[in-house]
């Protein structure tokens, strides 16, 4: 797989060429200038070659299989029976909840499309059968149970037309919160974001690679309280009692048993940064030096009482 500075036309052309077509595809439109490329190997590394050759962005992905293309079509009958096998029932979503936009589909329209056709259907089976009812789930989403994750197997990821779809069905957004091991999304989000909206948004991830994750999710919430402020109130306290069950501290569905305590969040404080340019401590001289002796043992000399002072030394 080969990340490039290529729009989805411009891509799609390159991928048409005589000595490409057929070896490679479009896996994944990341954003208005950004694709990936998917695979056979070898034509990978010319393309590779060629778009450098010609100072155009190109950098291979560090995996092991050419997702989202031809190469991953010998896997699907055997992944389909496979997740068929599982029964897989899908709720309910929330009316009132998240807008989920599909990847695969690039937009809300044709999914919704696909779920009432799969109503229709189920409804039409059950009229001929009233007593099969394997294929109504009951949430009217049994289009996305089987056949949907296969299509996101081999089909390309429409990351930007889901994004756009998005910011214009689901907007506008105060800030964006990547759930994931690492903010990998920011650049190509933040292209498309400029190119939808004109401007970015505020935008975090709730884990960083190489950085723990408690700290980084804690900074993420912090960095999202910073910039909405009341506008969007954030529960602080049950994001500290969700650590309680590890240590022994009564919290959310923990029952306090003996010498547990609820710790209270203080609220209403400063909202200003704290000033450091005056001390509030007062330390004498004499601890002071003691504290701070800067000179080692001398054999002859010894070492500084702590009552010294630069004009009479002791």
């Amino acid at each position: 797989m080969l990340a490039v500075g290529l729009s989805w036309d411009g891509a799609s052309g390159l991928c048409a060429r005589p000595e490409y077509v057929g070896r490679i595809s479009v896996a994944a439109a990341n954003s208005p200038t950004s694709v990936t490329l998917s695979g056979d190997a070898d034509v990978i590394d010319q393309v590779e070659a060629h778009l450098t050759a010609e100072g155009t962005f190109a950098r291979k992905l560090k995996v092991d299989m050419a997702y989202h293309s031809r190469h991953m079509e010998a896997c699907a009958p055997a992944y389909l029976a496979s997740l068929r096998s599982c029964g897989i029932q899908v709720q309910q979503p929330d009316p009132v909840g998240c807008v989920w936009v599909s990847s695969v589909r690039g937009d809300v329209d044709s999914v919704l499309a696909d779920v009432e056709k799969d109503d229709n259907d189920n409804n039409d089976a059950n009229d001929d059968d009233d007593d099969d009812d394997d294929d109504d789930d009951g949430s009217r989403l049994g289009v996305v149970r089987d056949q949907y994750w296969v299509d996101n197997l081999t089909n390309p990821v429409l990351f930007e037309p889901a994004v756009e779809c998005a910011l214009w069905r689901a907007g506008p957004f105060d800030a964006v919160v990547e759930v994931g091991p690492h903010p990998a999304l920011k650049g190509p989000a933040t292209n498309i974001f400029k190119a939808s909206l004109g401007a970015s948004l505020p935008y975090v991830s709730v884990m960083q690679r190489g950085h723990d994750e408690v700290e980084a999710f804690s900074s993420g919430l912090g960095y999202l309280w910073e910039h909405l402020g009341s506008a969007v109130p954030i529960d602080f306290d049950g994001y500290r009692r969700a650590f309680y069950a590890f240590d022994g501290v009564a919290g959310a569905g923990v029952e306090a048993g003996a010498g547990a305590r609820t710790p209270r969040l203080v609220k209403s404080l400063p909202a200003y940064r704290w000033d450091h340019s005056k001390v509030h401590w007062r330390e004498s001289r004499l601890s002071r030096n003691f504290r701070l002796a800067d000179r080692p043992y001398h054999g002859l000399l010894g070492r500084r009482t702590p009552d010294s002072t630069p004009g009479r030394m002791r």
